[in-house]
């Protein structure tokens, strides 16, 4: 049996507190924390801004339609977009509101720029405990969209496929 010498408890020691330390780190990165529903602005189905923050937010792990003209492809994308912009506004007006900061999937040292999701930062929004992409998704209002750890499929556009 191997004798543990000064240096070496000192050695797990500092093991034991660096691992502790990045954990806590961790931890607190990925915390939801309450949100009012005055502290939001809804831009679209699937981006919002947090005031006290900037910039914009896009949601992770769902597509909504887009609603503006120049972004949509078709008028059924628009429409649509529109109608899950209404109940992005009708989720955040009830609260129950958890938002939780995330990492976006981009190159390293891009985040926060113009190659990185259009300079928005990312985050999951949670209303009553229910994820809102996934409440939008049940809906029939987005699609599931997930990227990987440092690029994004091209997004789908299910809502022109039949014009």
């Amino acid at each position: 049996m191997m004798r543990e010498t000064p240096t070496l408890r000192r050695g797990k020691l500092l093991n034991g507190l660096m691992f502790l330390a990045v954990a806590c780190v961790a931890n607190v990165a990925a915390r939801s924390e309450p949100i009012k529903p005055s502290q939001i602005f809804v831009v679209s189905g699937d981006t919002i801004e947090v005031f006290n923050r900037r910039p914009a937010v896009a949601l992770l792990g769902f597509k909504a339609p887009e609603r503006r003209p120049a972004r949509a492809q078709c008028a059924a994308e628009r429409a649509l977009g529109s109608r899950a912009t209404q109940r992005v506004r009708e989720l955040v007006s009830g609260g129950g509101l958890d938002y939780q900061a995330r990492r976006c999937a981009c190159e390293s040292g891009t985040e926060g720029t113009s190659r990185c999701n259009l300079g928005r930062t990312c985050g999951i929004l949670t209303v009553n405990g229910r994820d809102l992409g996934q409440i939008l998704i049940d809906e029939k209002l987005a699609v599931p969209f997930v990227c990987g750890d440092t690029n994004c499929p091209s997004p789908p556009n299910p809502w022109c496929a039949a014009q």
